[in-house]
Formats: C-alpha cells, sequence, structure tokens
C-alpha cells in the first residue's frame, strides 16, 4: 500500500508537469522540481522522526486517497454558499472549492485600490515578478515532506496582497469545500500573504466536507509581513470523522510587525498544525493560541517553532486542550532564540484536562537559548477537573453535568474571548456549547 502511493503521487507529478509545461514561470517549475526530488528523499514521517514523534501518518495508506483531477472544478454541488458563511454580508468572502479559487462564489467586498484578493494561479500568471519572489521562501520544502508533497503540485489558492497604510475594516473568510463524494480526494491549497507596511487584516478560516467520503487537505500557507503590519489569523476546525487534514502556515515578520494566530479544533479524525513565525527585525511580536476540545478518537497535533533571530522581540504561546473518550492530543512548541536576539521576552504554556481515562495528551514544550539578555518561559500541566469547584457548584444544586459544563466553559473562555471579531467569536461560543452535555449551558462571557 506504502509503495502504491508513493508511485500513484510520482506518477500524478510526471503528468501534472507535462499539463502545466509552459503555463507558469520557469523559477517555480524549478522549484517543483526540487520539492519533488525532496519528498523522494524525505518520505512521509515516522515516530522515528523527532518532529513526529506522537503523531502517526499510516492514515494514508489506510485509506484509498487519490490526488484530485486538475480538471476545472463544478460548482453544481455547492447548492447554498451562505450555510458556509459567518458573515456574509460584511466579511470578504474567499471560496476554495477542491482548493481552487472560485471567482463565482467569492465576493469580494473591500475596495481593490486597498486590497487584491484573488487566485494564486493567476497571480502566478499576472504577478510573477511577485510570487517568484515570496513563493516557496519561508515553507521549507527540504525538510518537510508535506510541504515538498504541496509545492510540487501547487497551482491555486488564494492570493492577498494591501497596500501600504491600509486598514482592512472588512474582515476576510476563507473557506474550504471540499467534496468527497466519489473518491477519497486529496486536496492540496496553496496560500501567499503579503502585507504591506502598516497594513492591517483580519482572517479566518473554515472548513467544510460535502460527500461520505474520507477527504486528505494539505494547506501550506506564507505570511510575509512588512514594517508595521498587523494581521489576526484565526483558524476554526470542525468538521466530519472522516476528515483528515495538514495544515502549514509560515510567517516572516518585518519590524515592528504584529502577528496573532488563533487554532480552534473541536471535531476531526486528524489534524496537524504546523505554524511557525521568523521574527526577522526588532520589536516583532508573535501571539499564538489555541483551543482543543476533542471526543471519539479525534486526533490534534499542534506544532509550533517561533524564531527570535533579532532583538527587543516578544513572543507569547498558551494552548488549552479538553480531552475525553479516547482522543489524543499532542502539543509540540519550540521557542528558539538566536544569539544575537537579546532582549528577547518569550512566554510558552500547554494546560490540558483529561476527561476520561482513555484520553491522551503528549505535550512537550521547548526553548532552545542562545542569548544571554533574555526572558524566557515555558510550561505544562495537566489534570482533571478541580475537585474543590465541583463541590461548590453541586453544592449550590446545579447537577453533575452543568457543574462540569460550567467548568470547561470557563477553563476555554481564555482563548475564545481572544477573538476580536464579535460574529466569530459568537460562532466559536456555539460550537464550544455543542460539545457540552447540558444544551442550556452557553458560554458565558463573564466566567
Amino acid at each position: 500500500m506504502k509503495e502504491d502511493f508513493f508511485n500513484q503521487i510520482n506518477d500524478s507529478f510526471v503528468e501534472f508537469s507535462k499539463r502545466t509545461n509552459g503555463k507558469f514561470p520557469a523559477k517555480l517549475k524549478t522549484i517543483r522540481n526540487n520539492a519533488f526530488n525532496s519528498f523522494n528523499s524525505l518520505g512521509f514521517p515516522t515516530k522515528k522522526n523527532e518532529e513526529w514523534k506522537y503523531t502517526d501518518t499510516s492514515f494514508l495508506y489506510k485509506q484509498d486517497f487519490q490526488l484530485q483531477s486538475q480538471k476545472e472544478i463544478e460548482n453544481k454541488e455547492i447548492t447554498d454558499i451562505l450555510k458556509f458563511l459567518i458573515n456574509g454580508k460584511k466579511d470578504n468572502i474567499v471560496v476554495l472549492i477542491n482548493g481552487r479559487f472560485s471567482k463565482e462564489l467569492s465576493r469580494i467586498n473591500t475596495e481593490a485600490e486597498k486590497i487584491k484578493i484573488g487566485s494564486l494561479a493567476d497571480a502566478m500568471v499576472y504577478k510573477a515578478s511577485t510570487i517568484e519572489k515570496h513563493f516557496a521562501q519561508y515553507a521549507n520544502y527540504e525538510n518537510d515532506a508535506f510541504v515538498a508533497l504541496n509545492t510540487m503540485f501547487a497551482s491555486d489558492g488564494c492570493y492577498i496582497r494591501t497596500a501600504e497604510g491600509v486598514i482592512v475594516e472588512n474582515p476576510i473568510q476563507i473557506v474550504y469545500i471540499n467534496t468527497a463524494i466519489d473518491y477519497a480526494p486529496i486536496i492540496q491549497p496553496r496560500n501567499l500573504i503579503i502585507l504591506g507596511d502598516c497594513s492591517q487584516i483580519k482572517l479566518y478560516e473554515t472548513y467544510h466536507t460535502i460527500g461520505e467520503q474520507a477527504v486528505f487537505q494539505n494547506t501550506v500557507t506564507e505570511v510575509f509581513m512588512k514594517r508595521f503590519a498587523n494581521f489576526e489569523h484565526y483558524k476554526i476546525q470542525f468538521n466530519n470523522e472522516n476528515s483528515y487534514y495538514i495544515d502549514t502556515t509560515q510567517v516572516h515578520q518585518k519590524r515592528a510587525s504584529n502577528y496573532t494566530n488563533n487554532t480552534i479544533s473541536l471535531k476531526g479524525a486528524f489534524h496537524r498544525n504546523t505554524l511557525g513565525a521568523y521574527l526577522d527585525d526588532e520589536l516583532c511580536q508573535t501571539n499564538l493560541y489555541g483551543m482543543y476540545f476533542l471526543g471519539d478518537k479525534d486526533f490534534v497535533d499542534n506544532h509550533s517553532r517561533i524564531d527570535h533571530a533579532k532583538p527587543n522581540c516578544t513572543s507569547s504561546e498558551l494552548y488549552k486542550g479538553i480531552i475525553d473518550d479516547e482522543a489524543t492530543a499532542v502539543f509540540n512548541g519550540k521557542i528558539y532564540v538566536w544569539k544575537d536576539a537579546q532582549q528577547t521576552t518569550a512566554y510558552q504554556s500547554n494546560k490540558n484536562i483529561l476527561l476520561s481515562n482513555d484520553a491522551t495528551i503528549n505535550s512537550k514544550p521547548q526553548l532552545e537559548i542562545f542569548a544571554d539578555d533574555v526572558k524566557c518561559s515555558h510550561g505544562a500541566t495537566c489534570g482533571n477537573l478541580d475537585k474543590e469547584q465541583l463541590y461548590y457548584l453541586l453544592s449550590r444544586g446545579i447537577s453533575d453535568s452543568k457543574a462540569k459544563a460550567l467548568l470547561l466553559n470557563a477553563f476555554a473562555s481564555e482563548i475564545v474571548e481572544k477573538i476580536s471579531i464579535a460574529e466569530l467569536r459568537d460562532y466559536v461560543k456555539r460550537l464550544v456549547a455543542e460539545r457540552f452535555a447540558e444544551e442550556d449551558i452557553y458560554f458565558c462571557d463573564n466566567l
């Protein structure tokens, strides 16, 4: 099975290369060929690889995954796009169907002179010089097989570029819609986001599957932030039990830029979130937040690396998890402080609550520091619900199930309340509330 899967990928790449020959700039072709060589050299990671020690990728061979057809995707299955939107009237809507930008279903409300939002495939042709400057420059395909796999076949996704000094007031929603009706597809969107000096955007991503077949989505997003840029980035992962996602986001920050990421994982067979930030100038700030509420046999791996490459930068990282049934969560976070990155301030924490004896958390916070003038800390906790707090609520006449829901609600609220988009925050609160046993327990703002 493993050998057959590799052969399918290699054969598909040869066919893909022939079909796209001359369509894209020669430099991009060279990058794809290099990624192909890296992929074949690396192979898919196993648990012998330290970065994948707690994560099993054998699902790739257990499902009959097939690389999607490169023919134009029809939108006939998408009968009501509104049901996938959180704030359809106000937001800029980007719809990717099976990884391809849908011009018909997307809607951009912000003026074009402020921000360019469109197809990466089109940008590869009409903005070739910009794409060549940034494509595959931040997400490293030489040491990551899944980045290499995405780079080999990268043909479409979302391209976003802001003008200098622009505050984009309308949030951007990227809607991933995958059709898994006739077969189990491999979907590989590629996104490139470039923020101009002093610009600001808010963006959130949602994921949806149509059909009963399994789906594997392997997404790579590269972000380049110029001076004083501000980017709030949210990922809401709530999908079915046949969904498998590997999501890689790599951010490159210049002077005094501010990047904030908040990943909410609530449902899905397999999620691997690889998030990297490279602080390449002074006064940069990076904030990474995450919350996962897992049940059944769900699996989520949050894997992060923050590189403090220059002095006077700050990073903060807080992930909180609630794990029930036979679910498994992984937190593997690394803060790397380079020799010249003096006066670095970095904080990292992972906190977990286990609700079942069969639930598992593997937590590995890490610091690697080569500078001597720094303030850095890291830690991890794991336990059950506080018995004294639970007893207090029970003694006030609150039922056991409601008391537990209230305590879990309060635990998760620290992450959810960091979502600054009101409509998105309310949406996440409803999703979290659905995970509680009591229907009348709603996310309380004041807890």
